[in-house]
C-alpha cells in the first residue's frame, strides 16, 4: 500500500507543477484521499498536516507522512460545539460526556466538586502538553466540549466495526446526538466547530490544535484578494444591452438572472452529489421548455464547445509550463520560447499565445529531462498540433472523453434521484465536468439576452460553426482552429 499512496502523492504534485486544470487536480487529490483513508487515517486532519508541511516547503516529509501507519488503539475523541450552553457542568449520554466551558480542562482531568457524579469519568489523557497542543483555542464565546469514548465499558461500535475514521465518526455521533435530542424542541442552535483530536491507549494523540467557527473558516477559505478578482475586467467587457433588458423587466433577462443565481447557489453546496443533481437541473429547465431531452441536447449542442475549451486549456497549461520553467525555475534555454508564448498585460494579468505554444512545444520539450511530466505534456501538444489531421484526431478523442464523463454524470444522477447511494469517487470525477457544462449554458443565455436572441439560437449557431470547423480542419493546419 505504501508505494501506492506515495505514488498518488507524486501524481498530485506533478499535476500541481504542470498547472493542469481543476478537474485533473480534484481527481488526483481524490485518489490520494481514498488511499490515505484506506490506510486508516482521518483525511481532514491529514490534509491539515500536509498543508502545514507544504507551506514550509517540506515536500519530502509530506510524502513520508502519507505513508505512515494510522494508530489502531484510539480510545477517545474530543469535539466541541459553539453557541452552546449546559444548565449543569456535566452531562453524560451513553459513551459521550458533555462538559460546560465553565470547567477548566485540568478539572475535567483531575476532577472537582462540580464533577462529583458517578457517571463522570476523568479525562486522564489531558496532560498539560496535550491541552496546549490540541485545545490551544476555541473560536466560540460559549462552548461545550464532548468527549466521545471509543474504548470503555460504555463504548459501543457498529457490529461490522466503524467504517469511518475515529474523529469523523466521533464528530458525527456527537452532532447526531445533539440534533436528535433537540429536534422535538424545534432543533438545536449549537454549531459543531471545526476540529477534533484523538488519544490512544499508548499515550499518543493527533488531530487539530483547536476548534474553529465553521462559518468564519468558510469565509477565509473562499477569500480572494481584490487585485486577483476578475469582476473589474468582466464589467469592462459587459454589454449594456443586458442591463437594459433587466431594467425593462424583460422575461428572458429575469429568467437568466434566476439561473445565474441558481448556479452560484449550487456551486456553494458542499455535497458533490447534490451539486451534480442540481447542476443537471439547469439542463432540464433549459431544454424541457422546448421538449428536448437534456442528455441528448447536451451531447448535441455542447460537446464540441467543450472539446475546443479542453484544447485551448491544454495549450494554455503548456504555455505556462514554458514560462514557469524559464522565469521561475531558471531554464535559460527556454527564454526565447517563453517570450513567444507569454505576454504580461496591465496590472497582474497576462496572456498566453496559443499558436506560439503549438509552434514552440516540440523544441521546448527537449529542454526537459526524460521522464518528466513537463516533457511529456509538451510532446503531447506537439504531436496533437503538428497538422490539421492530428488536431482532428485530438478533437475526436476529446469527444469520446465527453461522452464518458456525461454518461458517468447521467448514471450517478439517476442513481441519486431514485434513492440509491452515489459512488462518490465517480461523482467527484464527473461533477466538475457537469458544472462546467451548466456554466457554459448559463453564459450562453446571458449572451443571448445581450444579443436579443434565444439562448438556443446562440448555442445552435456556435455548435454548427464548430461542427464545420471539425470537418474542415483535416485538410488544413492547426492554426485554422485559432483563427
Amino acid at each position: 500500500m505504501v508505494p501506492g499512496v506515495q505514488g498518488a502523492w507524486d501524481d498530485l504534485i506533478e499535476v500541481i507543477r504542470a498547472g493542469k486544470d481543476l478537474q485533473d487536480l480534484e481527481l488526483a487529490a481524490t485518489q490520494l484521499k481514498e488511499l490515505v483513508k484506506l490506510r486508516g487515517h482521518d483525511w481532514f486532519w491529514m490534509r491539515k498536516e500536509l498543508d502545514g508541511l507544504i507551506d514550509h516547503g517540506d515536500l519530502a516529509n509530506a510524502r513520508s507522512r502519507v505513508a505512515e501507519d494510522a494508530p489502531d488503539d484510539i480510545t477517545v475523541v474530543w469535539v466541541a460545539f459553539g453557541n452552546a450552553h449546559l444548565d449543569r457542568p456535566f452531562r453524560r449520554i451513553g459513551q459521550i460526556q458533555f462538559f460546560a466551558d465553565e470547567l477548566d480542562l485540568q478539572e475535567i482531568r483531575d476532577g472537582c466538586p462540580a464533577l462529583n457524579d458517578q457517571e463522570f469519568e476523568a479525562a486522564t489523557e489531558l496532560s498539560d502538553s496535550a491541552i496546549s497542543m490540541h485545545f490551544k483555542s476555541t473560536d466560540a464565546e460559549h462552548a461545550v466540549f464532548a468527549r466521545v469514548e471509543l474504548a470503555s465499558p460504555r463504548a459501543k461500535a457498529p457490529p461490522q466495526g466503524r467504517s469511518r475514521q475515529p474523529i469523523e465518526w466521533g464528530r458525527d455521533l456527537a452532532s447526531a446526538t445533539v440534533e436528535a435530542a433537540a429536534f422535538r424542541y424545534g432543533g438545536s442552535a449549537w454549531t459543531l466547530l471545526e476540529g477534533g483530536c484523538y488519544f490512544t491507549a499508548s499515550g499518543t494523540s493527533g488531530g487539530s490544535t483547536g476548534f474553529d467557527d465553521p462559518f468564519r473558516m468558510e469565509i477565509i477559505r473562499n477569500f480572494k484578494a481584490p487585485i486577483n478578482e476578475l469582476t473589474s475586467l468582466a464589467l469592462n467587457e459587459f454589454s449594456q444591452a443586458f442591463v437594459d433588458a433587466l431594467t425593462s423587466e424583460d422575461k428572458r433577462a429575469t429568467l437568466t438572472m434566476e439561473r445565474v443565481r441558481w448556479h452560484n447557489t449550487v456551486s456553494k453546496t458542499k455535497d458533490p452529489a447534490l451539486r451534480l443533481v442540481n447542476f443537471i437541473k439547469t439542463f432540464e429547465d433549459e431544454w424541457s421548455e422546448i421538449g428536448d431531452n437534456w442528455e441528448d441536447s447536451a451531447r448535441h449542442y455542447l460537446r464540441d464547445h467543450w472539446c475546443r475549451d479542453m484544447q485551448n486549456n491544454a495549450l494554455f497549461r503548456a504555455g505556462w509550463i514554458i514560462h514557469d520553467a524559464s522565469k521561475l525555475l531558471g531554464v535559460s534555454s527556454l527564454e526565447q520560447a517563453a517570450q513567444a508564448v507569454y505576454k504580461a498585460e496591465d496590472g497582474m494579468t497576462f496572456s498566453i499565445n496559443l499558436l506560439a505554444v503549438s509552434e514552440q512545444a516540440q523544441a521546448a520539450a527537449e529542454k526537459f529531462d526524460r521522464g518528466t511530466i513537463q516533457r511529456r505534456r509538451l510532446r503531447e501538444i506537439a504531436r496533437a498540433t503538428q497538422d490539421g489531421k492530428s488536431a482532428q484526431n485530438w478533437w475526436s478523442q476529446l469527444r469520446c472523453d465527453f461522452d464518458m464523463l456525461l454518461n458517468r454524470g447521467v448514471r450517478q444522477r439517476n442513481r441519486i434521484v431514485h434513492g440509491g447511494k452515489p459512488l462518490l469517487t465517480i461523482v467527484n470525477s464527473c461533477e466538475p465536468f457537469i458544472a462546467q457544462l451548466a456554466s457554459s449554458l448559463v453564459a450562453e443565455a446571458i449572451e443571448g439576452v445581450s444579443q436579443d436572441r434565444s439562448s438556443k439560437a446562440v448555442i445552435c449557431t456556435r455548435r454548427n460553426e464548430l461542427a464545420k470547423q471539425f470537418e474542415d480542419i483535416a485538410g488544413g493546419s492547426f492554426s485554422d482552429l485559432l483563427s
